[in-house]
């Protein structure tokens, strides 16, 4: 309950990117047949055959695929919390009661 009241946005920020990770994580392994992981979407996304990049195997690439959409989709879903409550903090130090200035000693 400390952080949300003194770092809200942070703390919709890290609530966004669990629930962006979980999703995202839920539907790269339990799709099955249409997962992402398949070998046959991975040559249609990168033909490593003609690029010659990811020489290792498809492993490697299937690996930073994974990587990339679960840091993107945690990513999109922090913002997409954090930015409402951003905006309403915002508006409530621009039109709230003005805080009280620190003491000095």
């Amino acid at each position: 309950m400390r952080m949300w009241r003194s770092h809200p946005v942070l703390f919709t920020f890290g609530v966004g990117a669990i629930i962006g990770i979980s999703v995202a994580a839920a539907l790269m392994f339990t799709v099955g047949h249409f997962s992402v992981l398949t070998n046959r979407f991975l040559l249609v996304l990168w033909p490593t055959s003609i690029l010659g990049a990811f020489a290792h195997g498809p492993r490697t690439f299937t690996l930073f695929v994974v990587v990339v959409e679960l840091v993107s989709n945690a990513l999109l879903y922090g913002f997409v919390f954090a930015i409402p409550v951003g905006f309403s903090v915002a508006a409530r130090r621009s039109f709230g009661e003005p805080e009280k200035p620190p003491s000095i000693g």
